[in-house]
């Protein structure tokens, strides 16, 4: 498995400045999300798995509101999703559907850098992701050519701060 990936660990002032700017802009999105939850009195907000879209409102208890439906049952409690026929359905959505609400560190770090890469192996899609640990910037960038790949994006060009390393080092580094 980790000959199909790349790892790379980020230390230096490049790495700590970006990981300075990705805990603000957390922080950010979860101070938004924490109003938009006390705004509802809601003990969480619901997102897609895949994009980190806020999608609803988490509540420990059955809700019966008029700007909600949907109900689902979620774990400890009950997932709503906002009625949009109307006003106050359609202001919720409206609110879900703020950039400020979302924030994903492994998009942004893979953006800011230019790293994004997707191979698609067999059935297995594999895609840069990124994240931190402590002082250190972590990437995963997937191997691959068009030889034994559907498909490839080419390889990105690496910043000369991150430097390649063995599984074991990246692992390490996670405290695993």
């Amino acid at each position: 498995m980790s000959e199909e990936k790349h790892y790379y660990i980020g230390e230096g002032p490049e790495s700590q400045a970006l990981i300075s700017d990705v805990k603000v802009k957390h922080s950010e999105a979860h101070t938004a999300r924490e109003a938009l939850r006390k705004k509802y009195n809601a003990d969480n907000v619901l997102t897609s798995g895949w994009e980190g879209r806020c999608t609803g409102l988490f509540f420990k208890e059955k809700q019966v509101a008029p700007h909600l439906k949907g109900e689902t049952r979620v774990e400890d409690g009950y997932g709503y999703y906002p009625k949009k026929n109307c006003k106050a359905g359609k202001l919720l959505a409206e609110e879900l559907s703020s950039p400020s609400l979302t924030f994903q560190v492994s998009d942004y770090i893979i953006s800011h850098l230019k790293l994004s890469r997707m191979v698609i192996l067999g059935r297995r899609m594999l895609r840069s992701v990124a994240g931190y640990a402590d002082d250190k910037l972590l990437v995963v960038i997937p191997r691959g050519d068009a030889t034994e790949s559907r498909a490839c994006d080419p390889m990105p060009e690496i910043p000369s701060w991150l430097r390649e390393v063995k599984e074991s080092e990246f692992l390490a580094a996670q405290g695993k």
